[in-house]
């Protein structure tokens, strides 16, 4: 039997009411109900228990997995699924039993590989695909290190299997194969009814599972039609600047009436949940559940207990780097502890610099320094690692559980906003480390700190509230089938809503369609059916996305926009359909300060050689040009020790320059000894300006030797090619109205001849801003170049390369960004570069660089473009 229902109706009342009309009374046990996920069954209880109104006894109400791993129970009792590092430590093992030349004999070098190789196994046994299919699979673009993997994956799957049964263990695709070969009516002989609700897309064992189930005569399929229309009335689309201004949107349309019961906030990403809890929800008084998990990585817990690793990870012998003490006895988790001592905390570091004046101090120094040798030495035991004594994952987590628990005991932490839930939490995963399969194995400590940090990186930590009481709080995950009368979903940006990747580091798409895996297309048609239901089943639906994210607004929006415009039958200006959403710091409500120029700027000025960089500043921001360029106040530069984008960018340029110069004056052949050698400046320099490669500079390593190795097959294909130089200076002067003029400067990273051609080339490891195409004229005002020419990086390098070499016909010089991350050369000329540089790029820069000279043209705050504000070192000096 199959009931179809419309797109908008609720599926969860239609199945209970369907239940309670056809099998009626209190005892409903005889019945199952298997929906595709957990979530629907809270709320399909729920409304039975509300319409029966009475005691009764419940359906079993199953998400698929769940059937699966309760029936593969029935068929092998006592068999357990295997825990998240175990399989990994298995996988590891097997690998190395097997002898397969891949990863090194460092468990914690494999681990986060170990991961992405299990969901592969986990994914082609789901998928029912047989060794036989796993032979000459397609390598093309994968990581050497998993080409072995990939030419022995079935060996490894069969040898994997084969230690599960030994141990008594299986995985919970393996229960899937289980119960599709072995299901029999036997099994479900307790049931007079089975309900299928809403399952879309199953995988291949999943979909014989469900045949079988389909062809007993009990057995009720629950269908919603697949509509590909979404609902326009009553969806209302915001444009906010970033998280904390989607969450004030919140509050507002939270602030009117609402039935909590009937309502949900959908969170795509985990980054809103923490504010959207204290600055929202708290201050409702309303019951509230949230099903979503937050990252463990982000809770001040873990922040904690990484400046305790990393303490450990610089000291050099028996000393310790200040830096990194400073940073563990100063958290807030500390800091009151100190406060037994007779001076404020403030002059530790003030006496410690004094004294010692270096940048590494024992701890019986540090003892004697300040004269609190008891209390700082209990204080240093309890919170210091001892190499001697830890040697095993289980001794780790016997010391971080010690440290967390003198920290509840002495600090403020038990106290803070979800310090309860973090705690727990942390407890709870130290006693799976403890219990681990490789829990006494012994390892060197930074391999210990590396497989903790992997470790904790995939966990999440569950809030709970009142269970179906009040406001829902939802991941994208919990969506599926579930119905209510207003919904607001955050972060609605592309790559976010949907949230799924093209990339498959192991398996590429052409592989993934000849094994007869889910591509991304067939997981967004699925992830896209889900959120049309969410969309099109709700009364009220408020959708919000970030308008400065890196992503561009989400497909989805764009449709719902297209879809109100035909129904309206009239195009009209995108503007009437988005609501922009004002949120402002105090700080730009205030008056901009007045940047006008007196004498003494304009002798500043006088003597002022601009940068690319600087021009394009100015372009953005006057007033920002004159904090940086003319008075040259500089922001304040603290160690760091992570690998921001800023920093992997300027590594990435010293490599490549260091490459390079060997060719200069050269045509371009490489070989494969140059790729060795270009192997080695990777390894010498993320060394050198990152320190020793572990962690997640173990990781960054390997994310850019795939993209150095892509550069260099994308370079040793080049043909006719010159080197000129590298890191080019460039210097002239740019003449204006009159006798007036502007002296220039530059440097670009690399000067090709190809060809005929030559080519100025910059290196981008992240985003940049390119002019848009066909523009058809000059342009004299700044916020319309900004919008249009975005950065005159490109033609004032072509500008000073042809005033340098004014031999040269113009026509004869292009630039171009070349994307170290995409592989890819953005050309500012494509044809025409003499009319384009003559008729466009010169007289628009001419005008904007007047600008900057004229006396009546004040360095004005412009404050259009939110988020350059919000990043601007100089906010809280522009205005008053």
């Amino acid at each position: 039997m199959i009931i179809k229902l419309s797109q908008n109706e609720n599926i969860i009342e239609k199945i209970a009411d369907h239940i309670m009309k056809n099998d009626g009374g209190n005892d409903l046990s005889g019945i199952v109900a298997i929906f595709p996920n957990k979530r629907p069954s809270h709320y399909f209880i729920k409304y039975l228990s509300e319409k029966l109104n009475g005691p009764f006894l419940p359906p079993a109400v199953f998400s698929i997995s769940g059937f699966v791993n309760y029936i593969s129970q029935k068929i092998n009792p006592g068999v357990g699924i295997i825990e998240e590092l175990d399989k990994v430590w298995l996988l590891f093992e097997v690998i190395n039993k097997l002898k397969i030349k891949s990863f090194s004999g460092n468990f914690s070098g494999f681990y986060m590989w170990g991961l992405r190789i299990f969901n592969v196994i986990d994914e082609i046994d789901i998928c029912d695909v047989e060794n036989d299919s796993l032979k000459s699979l397609h390598s093309e673009n994968i990581p050497p290190k998993l080409l072995n993997i990939l030419a022995n994956l079935g060996e490894i799957r069969d040898a994997f299997r084969k230690e599960l049964r030994n141990r008594n263990l299986t995985t919970a695709a393996l229960n899937f194969k289980v119960v599709s070969e072995n299901i029999s009516e036997e099994h479900l002989k307790d049931y007079k009814s089975i309900y299928l609700c809403g399952i879309f897309e199953p995988l291949r064992l999943e979909q014989k599972i469900l045949n079988k189930l389909r062809s007993l005569k009990n057995t009720i399929t629950v269908v919603r039609n697949s509509g590909n229309k979404w609902k326009t009335e009553g969806v209302f689309i915001y444009s906010a600047f970033d998280t904390h201004s989607q969450v004030r949107k919140v509050g507002e349309i939270l602030s009117e009436d609402f039935d909590p019961d009937r309502t949900a906030v959908i969170l795509p990403q985990s980054d809103a949940l923490i504010p959207l809890l204290s600055e929202v929800v708290g201050k409702l008084e309303v019951d509230y559940n949230v099903t979503m998990g937050y990252p463990l990585v982000r809770t001040p817990v873990y922040t904690f207990l990484e400046t305790i690793i990393r303490l450990e990870e610089s000291r050099v012998g028996n000393e310790y780097y200040m830096r990194d003490y400073l940073s563990v006895i100063f958290h807030p988790y500390v800091k009151n502890i100190l406060s037994a001592l007779p001076i404020r905390t403030e002059e530790v570091e003030d006496m410690i610099s004094s004294r010692v004046n270096k940048a590494f101090c024992s701890l019986d120094e540090i003892e004697s320094i300040l004269g609190q040798s008891v209390l700082l030495s209990g204080l240093h035991k309890e919170l210091t690692i001892s190499s001697e004594e830890i040697r095993t994952f289980r001794e780790l987590a016997v010391k971080f559980a010690n440290i967390l628990k003198f920290i509840i005991t002495e600090s403020l932490l038990k106290t803070q906003p979800f310090g309860a839930q973090y705690t727990k939490k942390f407890f709870e995963l130290f006693e799976k480390m403890k219990k681990t399969m490789f829990s006494d194995k012994a390892m060197e400590p930074p391999s210990l700190f590396e497989l903790f940090r992997y470790f904790i990186s995939t966990e999440t930590i569950p809030f709970s509230g009142t269970p179906l009481g009040g406001l829902q709080i939802l991941g994208m995950l919990e969506i599926r089938n579930l119905s209510f009368d207003k919904v607001i979903v955050l972060d609605v940006n592309e790559r976010i809503v949907p949230n799924i990747s093209k990339h498959d580091p192991i398996l590429p798409p052409a592989t993934r369609m000849h094994l007869g895996l889910p591509t991304y297309r067939e997981r967004e048609k699925v992830f896209r059916k889900n959120f049309m239901n969410l969309v099109n089943s709700a009364r009220e639906v408020h959708l919000i996305y970030s308008e400065h994210s890196k992503d561009t607004r989400s497909r989805y929006i764009e449709e719902i926009i297209w879809e109100k415009q035909m129904n309206s039958k009239s195009v009209e200006s995108e503007e009437s359909e988005v609501s922009p959403v004002f949120f402002r710091i105090d700080a730009d409500e205030k008056r901009s300060a007045s940047l006008g120029k007196s004498e003494n700027t304009m002798r500043l000025l006088s003597d002022i050689e601009l940068s690319p960089t600087a021009i394009d500043v100015y372009l953005n921001c006057p007033a920002r040009f004159y904090f940086s360029s003319l008075l040259n106040f500089k922001e304040r530069e603290d160690v760091q020790r992570d690998p921001d984008a800023s920093r992997i960018g300027r590594c990435l340029h010293s490599i490549l320059d260091e490459f390079f110069r060997p060719f200069v004056g050269k045509k371009l052949n490489l070989s494969d000894e140059d790729k060795n050698r270009l192997l080695e400046l990777m390894d010498f320099h993320l060394k050198n300006d990152f320190g020793e490669i572990r962690g997640e500079i173990y990781l960054l390593r390997d994310i850019v030797k795939n993209k150095l190795l892509s550069f260099f097959d994308f370079e040793k294909n080049r043909r006719d090619c010159e080197i000129i130089a590298t890191e080019v200076k460039l210097r002239s002067r740019l003449e204006l109205e009159g006798e007036t003029f502007v002296r220039l400067k530059g440097r670009a990273d690399r000067l090709d001849r190809r060809c005929d051609d030559f080519f100025i080339v910059d290196y981008k490891s992240g985003e940049f801003k390119t002019p848009l195409k066909n523009l058809d004229g000059a342009i004299n005002d700044r916020k319309t170049m900004r919008k249009k020419i975005k950065s005159f990086q490109l033609p004032v390098y072509v500008f000073l390369f042809w005033r340098e070499n004014p031999r040269l016909p113009l026509e004869r010089i292009n630039a171009e960004f070349y994307s170290i991350r995409e592989i890819e050369e953005v050309s500012i000329f494509k044809n025409n570069a003499a009319d384009a540089m003559n008729g466009i790029f010169l007289p628009s820069l001419k005008a904007l660089i007047s600008g900057i000279f004229d006396p009546k043209t004040p360095f004005e705050r412009d404050s259009d473009d939110e988020l350059y504000c919000r990043n601007c070192p100089y906010s809280n000096i522009c205005v008053v």
